[in-house]
């Protein structure tokens, strides 16, 4: 072949460029390195085209723009000189943009490992040779954070392709039984991470497979001391069970890692994610427990639907896969390389929501919208979305079916919002485009053809990786064909269906499957008429399942229908042990070997066992059929009010968070045993459960309104509930009124339930309504005498108590009096005492309040340095905690010292993107906090012209959450 007349570029390993295959000499500068490889990969990845402005900020941040626009002059010259040998411009810019000429002849060793991944998976090595290392390993461009930024992403993304590619490679080449392969691929992954455990277990895997037992249990131990020396933990669960397998000589007949796939074609057989910003595209997207398969029309044809509907509900019975489809979607348009939805994509699961009118608080919870008592959410919703360019994704929607027009009024308020929604049925909306979507292909069984032909159907290959998952050993071969592709046609296609039926390949093999399956099928047509023939097939396949449990799994599996949202292996042991005919514990394991349940990780590592939505549909149906419905929902009210009480305790202490986590987490019991208290009539005990939770729905914004519903639907059978109840149910009850608003019912709780405790000699009540009495009125300088008698009087019954959480709340209140009257020096000495205790308590919501206040107090003592530096202590702690999401809070106390410390400009940007932040929660700053606020925007705007003032409050209003937290912590 002759020399390559054109630019070669490799970025894949170190950056290396040759022209007319010839070293690169005319290049003087590291920035217009930067620049060519920043217009050639972004052109690999679809976008020519690039704003002059977004390149002066990627690499000469912070310079005037004057400067950086000549410095963009001139570095684009020196490219041009560099290739000026060439009879196509490689660049063609004008005043506004610059791009690389498409026809320019450009070869991107970047362009080719991406090409090689649209193909098929057999193209997929050819890629992996393409990767020579990390992208653009050893370039570095000084005093540019965006460029930094921008390569570490893609180099992340890039490296999960590469990684991805070799586990999907390495598990084929295992199911083919081709394990040497197998090793090069497990071993090649962990040359790139040797953190990945999964290509531990694949190569553990691939050795035992070929006779080399001792070298897997060697290669286990490499990977124990890997794991120990980086991250200090230990291996998985799953691996010490391979471990184990292999030991005892096992192996073959208990399975291998291939077990790590798990059932996942409906709502809720996914592992949920975090919310998170991957590649830079915000959304909270669950990460699928196994691999998608096929679907490449409905994906193109979805994706198509949305550019021109912006309404499209995916529908079908329940297991044809639409949440899973949904979610594919989704993910596509999550992606950096996405040009649509600017603000990202939202996912919204309305599984566990029985109640139409808790979609608007579902939508709001997951958006960041917090709920006010004086504001319809539905305003505030339609506020938030308004400018947003956004993807929706709202999932089972066909059990509340009402809220349907909540969709139809957010599209109206906002032009650029569109809505992808899963259902059963159509939602019945002007401007909906309903997409059916249709089973898994399936083979036509009068001519099936080889068992390699069968592969090209969407069913039989997610029947055989499924039937692989639980039976390792098993394979496709030309005697089970035609078996396997009578089952997937039996079953019509429908995913759910098929995984249960591979999940029995242990009891049955093919042949004898097809036969039950026949004979369990026979009622077709004799369901429900009103349900659609798919979902009666489904009903059946579900039917057949259940009963080849024994008597004591089906007990089981009844009684965990009573559970919404998840049950924690306590959970199940409470509700249902008592008289279960099966040991709890081994039931839960054989549900899970039966794909009946799921395991997934709940706060603090606790596992949580899930029912797909369509399965715990029939549960609760078969509960009903039992006749221990109110038995069992008697209990499980018992256990979550247990539960709720044991808990209360620690929210003012060193668990705070991850107490506030388990209850989120358990907010649809809760929600369900509060329903069951009121609806039988237990009236003490939905007065309890409240009682118990008032913390969380204080300190978890979101539930703010939620709450104060539980408390007003209780109130009205206050006479029924027993006097020292009341006193609990009322001081709850004052809280949640007062910040939800309703100042006066909050006083009439307050002052009734402090009478009542002093009655009943309730002391511990006593203490805390006298600290409720004083916030009521702790914006009111002429209550200062009687709101301080008051605390002084609760301090010493709570010194009294040893109730050193109640001391360190009631101390910061009387900071909060000596503030209002400006005795600063007082006001500093209870917030640090306050402090003290809450560190020493280990309550972390109290620390990020006091180091608030005490920043108020530095300020007014023109310590400006101090005020600046307690803001952002908390601002870090929030974000060390976990608590990112109010992080922003700070930035108002951020900006205020800054600007006396002669950065007036930065100031006022942060306190833009503080008001812009907060509105966008539809949060409100506390009612003692606003004097402060006021006088930062003041001392702010004195320093600056209006002009200044005001250009600088935009540019911070403009600012997304992790850009000012980002730019609030810079030096």
């Amino acid at each position: 072949m002759g020399a390559f007349l054109g630019l070669r570029i490799s970025v894949l390993g170190s950056f290396v460029a040759f022209l007319n295959d010839k070293p690169m000499s005319k290049l003087p500068t590291i920035r217009a390195q930067a620049l060519l490889i920043y217009l050639t990969v972004e052109a690999a990845l679809g976008t020519f085209e690039q704003r002059r402005e977004i390149l002066m900020e990627l690499l000469w941040p912070g310079m005037p723009p004057k400067s950086a626009r000549k410095n963009l002059r001139t570095t684009l010259y020196y490219l041009r000189r560099a290739v000026d040998d060439q009879a196509i411009p490689l660049l063609i810019a004008d005043r506004n943009t610059v791009q690389l000429n498409p026809d320019y002849p450009l070869q991107l060793d970047l362009a080719e490992f991406l090409r090689f991944f649209e193909s098929s998976p057999p193209q997929w090595a050819k890629a992996i040779m393409r990767y020579r290392g990390d992208f653009l390993s050893d370039f570095y461009l000084p005093d540019a954070n965006a460029f930094e930024e921008w390569t570490a992403a893609r180099r992340a993304a890039f490296r999960r392709q590469l990684l991805g590619a070799l586990d999907g490679l390495a598990m084929q080449s295992l199911q083919l039984g081709d394990y040497d392969e197998a090793e090069r691929l497990a071993r090649r992954q962990l040359e790139v991470d040797s953190l990945r455990e999964s290509a531990w277990r694949q190569l553990m895997e691939s050795l035992t497979r070929r006779g080399r037992r001792s070298e897997a249990l060697a290669e286990y131990e490499a990977c124990v001391k890997v794991l120990w020396s980086e991250l200090g933990i230990e291996p998985s669960a799953e691996t010490e069970r391979l471990r184990e397998d292999i030991h005892s000589g096992s192996f073959a007949t208990q399975g291998s890692l291939s077990q790590s796939f798990e059932i996942a074609s409906d709502s809720t057989a996914l592992n949920r994610g975090q919310r998170s910003w991957a590649d830079g595209r915000r959304h909270n997207l669950p990460a699928p427990s196994t691999p998608f398969i096929g679907r490449e029309r409905e994906l193109s044809e979805v994706k198509q639907l949305l550019e021109t509907a912006r309404l499209v509900t995916l529908t079908g019975p329940g297991g044809t896969g639409k949440t899973r489809l949904g979610l594919q979607v989704a993910k596509a348009f999550a992606s950096a390389e996405a040009e649509e939805y600017a603000d990202g994509v939202t996912f919204v699961s309305l599984a566990t929501i029985s109640d139409p009118a808790f979609v608007a608080h579902a939508i709001a919870r997951e958006l960041g919208v917090v709920e006010q008592q004086n504001r319809p959410l539905i305003e505030l919703l339609q506020h938030f979305l308004v400018g947003k360019e956004m993807l929706l994704l709202m999932d089972s929607l066909e059990h509340v079916l009402e809220a349907a027009p909540l969709i139809t009024d957010l599209l109206a308020a906002a032009p650029r919002l569109n809505v992808l929604a899963t259902s059963r049925e159509a939602l019945r909306l002007n401007g909906e485009h309903e997409y059916l979507v249709p089973p898994l292909s399936v083979p036509d069984i009068a001519r099936s053809g080889s068992a390699a032909d069968l592969f090209k159907y969407e069913s039989v290959t997610l029947f055989d990786q499924r039937a692989q998952a639980v039976s390792p050993n098993f394979r496709l071969t030309a005697e089970n064909a035609p078996a396997v592709a009578g089952i997937c046609n039996r079953l019509d296609g429908l995913p759910l269906a098929i995984e249960l039926a591979a999940a029995r390949i242990k009891l049955f093999n093919p042949q004898q499957m097809l036969e039950r399956l026949g004979s369990r099928l026979h009622l077709l047509t004799s369901g429900a008429r009103d349900l659609p023939a798919r979902q009666r097939t489904l009903r059946d396949t579900i039917d057949w399942s259940y009963n080849l449990l024994d008597e004591g799994e089906q007990q089981l599996f009844t009684r965990l229908g009573i559970f919404l949202g998840g049950r924690s292996l306590e959970a199940v042991e409470a509700v249902c042990d008592p008289g279960l005919k099966i040991d709890a514990l081994d039931g839960l394991e054989s549900l899970l070997n039966k794909s009946l349940l799921y395991k997934e990780d709940g706060p603090g590592g606790e596992p949580r066992f899930i029912m797909l939505e369509t399965i715990h549909e029939y549960a609760r149906e078969k509960l009903v059929e039992s006749g221990e419905e109110r038995q069992i929902r008697d209990r499980h009210l018992d256990y979550y009010l247990f539960l709720a009480e044991t808990m209360e305790p620690g929210f003012r202490h060193h668990d705070q968070l991850l107490l506030l986590a388990r209850t989120e987490a358990e907010m649809g019991n809760l929600g369900a045993a509060f329903e069951w208290a009121m609806e039988s009539e237990r009236f003490e005990d939905a007065a309890r459960l409240v009682s118990a939770v008032d913390y969380f729905f204080r300190y978890r914004e979101l539930h703010l309104v939620e709450g104060y519903r539980w408390i007003k639907r209780v109130l009205p059978m206050l006479e029924q509930i027993p006097p020292q109840r009341q006193v609990r149910l009322l001081l709850g009850a004052g809280r949640l009124a007062w910040v939800n608003g309703d100042t006066s019912l909050s006083a009439q709780c307050i002052q009734k339930a402090l009478a009542m405790a002093r009655e009943l000699g309730d002391r511990h009540s006593e203490a805390w309504l006298l600290c409720e009495m004083v916030i009521s009125s702790s914006d009111r300088p002429e209550k200062y005498e009687e709101s301080l008698n008051h605390c002084k009087e609760g301090l010493a019954i709570f010194r009294e108590l040893d109730d050193r959480p109640g001391e360190a709340y009631l101390l910061n209140i009387i900071g909060e009096l000596a503030r209002l009257v400006e005795d600063y020096d007082q006001a500093q000495k209870v917030y640090e005492e306050s402090l003290t205790i809450s560190r020493e308590t280990g309550e972390i919501y109290r620390q990020f309040a006091l180091k608030a206040n005490l920043g108020y107090i530095a300020y007014h003592n023109g310590d400006y340095e101090r005020a600046m530096d307690l803001a952002a202590s908390c601002m870090k702690l929030r974000l060390e905690v976990g608590e990112k999401p109010w992080a922003f809070n700070e930035l108002f106390g951020i900006a205020g010292p800054l600007g006396m410390l002669g950065e007036p400009e930065k100031a006022a940007r942060l306190l833009g993107a503080s008001t812009a932040l907060m509105d966008m929660v539809a949060s409100n700053y506390q009612p003692s906090d606003l004097p402060e606020v006021a006088k930062y925007i003041a001392d702010v705007q004195d320093q600056l012209d209006e002009a200044t003032f005001e250009a600088a409050w935009a540019e911070g209003q403009a600012m997304s959450m992790e850009q000012a937290i980002a730019y609030a912590l810079a030096e």
